[in-house]
């Protein structure tokens, strides 16, 4: 089993806003969980849009299955 994350930072000019603190920085998170499997490499990625957090929690959710062979 591997758990991962990673916090993107990133400086956008058009996303000034005083009311909410936000002086142009965007902060982006992702979660990853990875398994191996006997057949396939499992992993299930998480990536929330912390700007829409207040409307609605819907995250961006992948599933991915991975393999390769050895001759």
């Amino acid at each position: 089993m591997y758990l991962d994350a990673l916090l993107n930072l990133e400086y956008m000019e058009g996303l000034v806003d005083p009311k909410r603190n936000q002086y142009g920085l965007s902060i982006e998170p992702e979660f990853g969980f990875e398994i191996e499997s006997p057949f396939a490499l499992i992993r299930w990625n998480v990536a929330p849009n912390l700007q829409s957090l207040t409307e609605s929690w819907v995250p961006g959710t992948s599933l991915s299955l991975s393999w390769k062979f050895n001759f």
